[in-house]
C-alpha cells in the first residue's frame, strides 16, 4: 500500500472513528464512580426513580429498597426541606446547585442536586475526616493576581494551569486548544514531576468528539478520584432514563 493510500485508509478510520464517539450516548449513563452516590426523584411525587448500588455506603439503605420510597422516608425534615427548597430554583435546570454538608450517623455527607426535566438527581459524597471547603474568593483573588502584567494569551494560560493545579492539588492540570480541523493541542500544562509531560501533544478529533465538547460546554467540572475505578451501576424503577450531563461523578 502506497503513501498515499495509507493516508486515506488512515482519514477514514478517524472519520469512523469520530461518528462512533457522536453516535455514543454519554449523557445517559449505567453507573456513577463509586467514591460519590447518585439518588434521583420525581419533583410531584418525591418517590425515587433512580439510586446507585453503593447508596448503602452513605445512608444506610439498601438501593433496591430506596427504589419504594418517598425522600421524605430517606432523608431527615431538615435535610428534605432544603432539597426541596433548592430544587425549586430555576438555575437547578441549568447548573449543577450546592445544598449542604448534613451528617448521617458518624458521617459527614456533602449533598448537591440539580435537575432534568421533572426529575431531581441529587449527588451525595462522604467528606471524609480531612475534608476542608477551598476559600474561593481568596484562591481567585490570587489566581487573578499573577495574570497581571502578562499580555499574550501563553503566558496567562501557563499562570492559569499553575494556579489550578496550586488550588486543586491535581497531579496535571492542561490547557487544550482546538483547532480548524478539530484536533486539538496541549499549549499550557502544570505536572508533577513524577508524571510525562503532554505539552505540545497533538490529538485527533475523535479523542474530544463535538458531543463531548457540548457536554463539556454545560458542565465544565468533573471530577475523577480514580481512573481504574468499575463505578457503580445505577439502579432504575420504571425503565426511566434521566440525562445526566451535569453530574460530576459520572
Amino acid at each position: 500500500m502506497s503513501t498515499k493510500e495509507n493516508i486515506k485508509a488512515s482519514k477514514a478510520l478517524e472519520k469512523q472513528a469520530l461518528e462512533n464517539c457522536n453516535n455514543e450516548p454519554i449523557e445517559w449513563i449505567e453507573s456513577v464512580q463509586s467514591h460519590g452516590v447518585l439518588l434521583a426523584f420525581d419533583f410531584d411525587s418525591l418517590m425515587v426513580t433512580h439510586a446507585s448500588k453503593n447508596l448503602d455506603t452513605i445512608l444506610k439503605l439498601d438501593a433496591k429498597a430506596a427504589l419504594s420510597k418517598s425522600i421524605r422516608e430517606v432523608f431527615n425534615k431538615d435535610d428534605v426541606h432544603d432539597i426541596l427548597n433548592i430544587a425549586s430554583h430555576n438555575s437547578t435546570k441549568f447548573q449543577r446547585e450546592h445544598i449542604k454538608v448534613t451528617s448521617e450517623g458518624d458521617k459527614s455527607i456533602d449533598i448537591s442536586l440539580f435537575r432534568t426535566e421533572n426529575s431531581v438527581v441529587l449527588e451525595l459524597m462522604p467528606t471524609g475526616e480531612d475534608f476542608k471547603y477551598i476559600n474561593i474568593n481568596n484562591n481567585i483573588k490570587w489566581a487573578l493576581a499573577r495574570t497581571h502584567g502578562h499580555e499574550n494569551i501563553e503566558d496567562i494560560l501557563k499562570n492559569a494551569v499553575q494556579s489550578l493545579q496550586k488550588i486543586t492539588g491535581f497531579d496535571r492540570v492542561m490547557a487544550y486548544k482546538f483547532l480548524p480541523d478539530n484536533s486539538g493541542e496541549v499549549i499550557a500544562e502544570a505536572v508533577s514531576t513524577s508524571m510525562n509531560s503532554f505539552l505540545g501533544l497533538r490529538f485527533p478529533a475523535f479523542d474530544i468528539p463535538p458531543k463531548a465538547r457540548e457536554l463539556f460546554l454545560k458542565n465544565p467540572i468533573r471530577y475523577i478520584k480514580n481512573t481504574s475505578d468499575e463505578g457503580s451501576k445505577i439502579l432504575i424503577n420504571k425503565k426511566m432514563k434521566i440525562n445526566l450531563t451535569l453530574l460530576i461523578v459520572f
